[in-house]
């Protein structure tokens, strides 16, 4: 009986870990309602999704998304939900709206992103960093700041809209870093300067 119970507890231990694991949409691809938990990782290599979500210290990564965006044409990851330490590479492809929250954080390279909400409660450390080429600029409306235009490394040029989260969360502005910072591309050069002078 022992032995009996010993392997039905290997059994399921090794189902559910068989579970957590990598998922893979590539060109052609289409999945609908992805859920990742744990330590599960989703990559994005040409195929698309309709929504993505990911919680408790899962990745995804998204490096080229079948075009042009489409719910209903079944293209691009249309919606994509970060929450509980979650993170996120997306460097190419688009998506409609990516949502960020409860201590998640994602960096952007590339692609075409046209909504972010950042919801960053108290003793959160959710976090987007956009790295893009120096010249960027923020967008604004009324003296709020509504989005960030600018241009990837690669030389195509991007706008993301800010969604506008609800009280108590502050400005999804406030969340989001931007490489390179004008003052540290500017501190960068008087750095030069300097040396070059000396010399």
């Amino acid at each position: 009986m022992k032995r009996m119970l010993a392997l039905l507890w290997l059994f399921t231990m090794s189902s559910a870990l068989s579970l957590a694991g990598t998922t893979y949409i590539n060109a052609g691809e289409y999945k609908s309602n992805i859920w990742l938990w744990n330590t599960d990782k989703l990559i994005v290599n040409g195929g698309g999704s309709d929504r993505v979500i990911a919680w408790n210290l899962s990745s995804v990564e998204i490096y080229s998304t079948s075009l042009p965006l489409s719910l209903e044409g079944k293209r691009g990851v249309y919606d994509i939900f970060l929450g509980n330490n979650s993170t996120l590479l997306f460097s190419g492809g688009a998506t409609q709206y990516i949502e960020v929250g409860d201590n998640a954080t994602a960096l952007l390279t590339g692609g075409t992103i046209n909504y972010l909400t950042i919801y960053r409660g108290p003793g959160d450390s959710s976090l987007v960093t956009i790295d893009c080429k120096d010249g960027w600029q923020w967008l604004s409306t009324g003296g709020k700041t509504t989005g960030i235009t600018g241009v990837w490394h690669n030389g195509t040029p991007f706008q993301i809209a800010f969604g506008t989260p609800a009280a108590p969360y502050p400005p999804t502005a406030n969340f989001v870093h931007v490489i390179p910072e004008p003052a540290s591309m500017l501190l960068l050069g008087l750095g030069s300067l300097m040396i070059r002078r000396r010399k």
